[in-house]
């Protein structure tokens, strides 16, 4: 009977203690965290981490641009814009490729980027239809960014087309490649993607070119057509007025591209519409220059020769008459950039660039 007893309490009390010490460790674990969730934390930190761009800030430096030492710009990420390829390869003929020693010797103590300009869209197709062509332009783009002491290559493949699945998965595999290659070689990589690329259904998987390359540039400019009717150069918002806007054009990149990835650059431009009495474009409207257009707004608003309005496009949108024509004009200023900076910092995107040196 005793011992009956005594065992049978044993076997009792052994899960008892165990449960006992459970509950007494969980909340000990609970509240002294300890490793496990130290561990978590620093997930969560580094986590944090990918999702906010670093602070840098580019500007582009076409090659007729080249009259001043850029050495002295306030930016020190620079891109020389560029080098032409076409189906033979890279163009040594051309103004941008015997401007490389000049820039370089004007860039001192800055890092700089070799852009390497697509911009044929005939001879783009032929070169994405072949992949020996696209070798050869690859071996001789990071020739030219070694010889010149570039940091990293970035592509500027401007092509139009019908996104077949097949056209799509040609320009991506073209990206992976040349990727890979300049990587390999120590350097980055990064590549454009057009601003409108998801409002007008580009040929791009935005998504698969992200994963492969070091910068997605976002042209962010645009928008409005030379050839079309006026307005701005990427609205800010007003999606019900323009179909689209800036802030959709940053979720519908961020979805795809980590946003440590994307750098949006401003155009420091505009078009000049000649326009006719339903404000629709009349003909090609003339592109100038930021600086260009200030200097016409500081002389016609004090000449009373023209308005300016206010609009949720957040650019600047000038009227005014010239002989018995009229005119609008739409550029993209400092005032206007600065209010989508303060958007993309509220996105965690802290990268940015300007097209283009000499233009604001």
């Amino acid at each position: 009977m005793c011992i009956w007893y005594n065992d049978h309490v044993r076997k009792l009390i052994i899960p008892v203690l165990l449960v006992v010490f459970f509950v007494i460790g969980f909340f000990v674990w609970d509240k002294f965290p300890g490793e496990k969730n130290t561990s978590t934390s620093l997930s969560t930190q580094k986590t944090s981490s990918q999702e906010v761009s670093k602070n840098a800030e580019y500007v582009i430096v076409p090659y007729w641009t080249l009259n001043a030492d850029v050495s002295s710009t306030p930016f020190d990420n620079l891109m020389y814009f560029g080098i032409s390829a076409n189906t033979k390869g890279i163009n040594t003929e051309e103004e941008g490729y015997k401007g490389l020693e000049e820039f370089q010797s004007l860039s001192k103590n800055k890092e700089t980027l070799l852009v390497v300009r697509m911009l044929n869209n005939d001879d783009n197709l032929d070169v994405l239809d072949n992949p020996n062509m696209q070798k050869e332009i690859i071996t001789e783009s990071i020739e030219v960014a070694q010889k010149y002491d570039f940091d990293g290559v970035v592509l500027d493949l401007e092509v139009q087309g019908i996104p077949f699945e097949s056209f799509v998965a040609s320009i991506t595999e073209f990206n992976k490649v040349f990727a890979k290659d300049v990587k390999n070689q120590g350097l980055t990589f990064g590549t454009f993607i057009y601003g409108d690329a998801y409002f007008r259904a580009r040929p791009f998987n935005i998504a698969q070119i992200g994963e492969v390359v070091d910068q997605v540039f976002i042209m962010s400019y645009d928008f409005s057509k030379a050839r079309g009717n006026p307005g701005p150069n990427f609205p800010l918002e007003d999606y019900k007025q323009y179909g689209y806007s800036f802030k959709t054009m940053i979720k519908d990149f961020s979805k795809d591209v980590p946003v440590h990835k994307l750098v949006v650059v401003f155009g420091m431009f505009g078009y000049d519409w000649t326009i006719d009495d339903q404000g629709r474009g009349r003909g090609q409207a003339v592109a100038k220059s930021t600086f260009e257009f200030q200097k016409f707004l500081t002389q016609c608003v004090s000449s009373g020769t023209c308005e300016t309005s206010n609009n949720s496009a957040g650019e600047v949108k000038i009227t005014y008459k010239e002989n018995s024509d009229n005119h609008e004009i739409w550029f993209e200023n400092q005032n206007s950039v600065d209010k989508k900076i303060d958007y993309l910092k509220t996105q965690g995107i802290n990268s940015i660039g300007y097209w283009a040196y000499n233009y604001f």
